[in-house]
């Protein structure tokens, strides 16, 4: 399943230079240099491409064993910037500096691994993760119209296929539910997510089978039924592709 990505840690992406757009859940984003980029776990989400040249990103991730217990509220609390209003901070020149410069210490601390670097670079990632969040209640209200949803109408599909995904689903039953034409409906789906529909319904099914597998008893034949799979060989196939592994 080329292109589907999700994954069970959280990340954080600082975009150094260039521009990219981002589809992240339900929502894509057009993210300039000198912005940080906060992923929660298991959230679905695609880099699509740019017109301006010369992209460079800084990425991250971890799990939260890396921030330990007592630290949890700043990765999935009321105020955590991984549950924002929204996932993208756009910082000033100094603010940047700061966050290079948090990036290439924690960098070095990795590559070097001196005396008690994972508790130099937990210190780096909070102090990192701190700063965003009091930005972030800064300019609380305010949000960029540059990265707000590119395509209302594609939101609303994209919700619907959330909700539905146990259903069968194809591109005519869709263009026939949000009364669209049905090559235009995939055409602009693609363009403003980077997904094809084909991809993200496959992304949303896999990512609910994980859960399943984990969480719940139930073998593997129900589950790919459960999530919308009608051919188990198929599930097994798609489920591979997007994991590495065989489901079990």
């Amino acid at each position: 399943m080329n292109g589907s990505h999700f994954h069970p840690f959280y990340e954080i992406i600082y975009v150094r230079r260039g521009e990219r757009r981002y589809f992240i859940k339900d929502h894509t984003y057009r993210i300039t240099a000198g912005s940080l980029i906060f992923l929660n776990k298991n959230i679905v989400h695609r880099a699509t491409s740019s017109t301006v040249p010369g992209h460079e990103s800084y990425i991250i991730g971890f799990h939260k064993e890396l921030l330990g217990s007592q630290h949890e509220p700043l990765l999935s609390g009321d105020h955590s910037p991984f549950l924002g209003f929204s996932p993208v901070l756009p910082l000033k020149d100094n603010d940047q500096l700061l966050i290079e410069g948090l990036f290439h210490k924690m960098k070095n601390e990795l590559m070097n691994k001196r005396t008690e670097f994972l508790a130099c670079i937990q210190g780096l990632l909070l102090e990192m993760i701190v700063y965003a969040l009091r930005q972030m209640e800064e300019h609380a209200g305010s949000v960029d119209k540059k990265n707000a949803a590119c395509h209302k109408k594609v939101t609303e599909i994209i919700r619907y296929l959330n909700q539905h995904y146990a259903e069968p689903l194809s591109l005519p039953l869709l263009a026939e539910h949000f009364q669209m034409n049905l090559y235009y409906l995939s055409r602009l789906f693609k363009k403003t997510t980077g997904f094809s529909l084909t991809e993200y319904i496959s992304a949303i099914r896999i990512k609910e089978a994980q859960r399943l597998l984990s969480e719940t008893p139930f073998k593997v034949t129900d589950i790919a039924y459960n999530v919308g799979f009608q051919n188990i060989a198929h599930f097994g196939k798609v489920f591979k592709a997007a994991t590495g592994y065989t489901p079990r």
